[in-house]
């Protein structure tokens, strides 16, 4: 089944829960179609927009198959959240140290960047059967980007921007948890 039919899927899911949604064919800028999903606006009154990839990958039987027997095929599921702004070169090491320390405290790494076009993204990748994935899946993984996004959006931009380095926001994490009330 091709990239367009899973994505079809996906968006019909999608637009069962409200969601508003787009499938983008091929173009210069990406090989693959993808699903657009809009997912409102942030405190900046900026779009939110996740894109959904989806591959066919063929599992590892498939390279030898028995006669008469279907072909194991997996799908690749990527989800992309582009932030609505780039970074100042300049600034690079500090915001790769500070998407680092999300990643880490978070336990699941998604943001990443993009250093040739100045692209700050959360990527969430993950496999499915053919038959698609799970609703309350689906919408937990967008879920979980919009959460990463807004709370963490407003700090990356900043560091992005040089209004703030990473060690003054290990300094206030640091002064926060000090606050905080110990477990005796």
């Amino acid at each position: 089944m091709p990239s367009i039919d899973h994505l079809n899927n996906i968006q019909q899911t999608l637009k069962n829960e409200q969601y508003d949604t787009k499938i983008l064919e091929i173009t210069e800028d990406s090989l693959l179609p993808c699903l657009i999903v809009h997912l409102g606006k942030d405190k900046e009154e900026r779009d939110r927009i996740v894109k959904i990839f989806v591959q066919e990958q063929e599992m590892g039987e498939a390279l030898l198959p028995e006669e008469n027997e279907p072909k194991s095929i997996i799908l690749s599921v990527l989800f992309e959240l582009e932030f609505p702004f780039t970074f100042d070169p300049y600034h690079t090491p500090q915001l790769s140290s500070l998407l680092h320390f999300i990643n880490d405290q978070h336990k699941i790494t998604g943001f990443g960047m993009d250093e040739a076009h100045q692209k700050i993204f959360f990527r969430f990748h993950t496999l499915s059967t053919v038959e698609g994935i799970n609703t309350k899946v689906l919408l937990s993984i967008i879920g979980i980007m919009m959460l990463y996004y807004d709370i963490h959006y407003m700090s990356i931009e900043e560091v992005a921007n040089g209004k703030i380095t990473f060690d003054e926001i290990a300094q206030q994490i640091i002064e926060v948890t000090k606050e905080l009330p110990t477990l005796e």
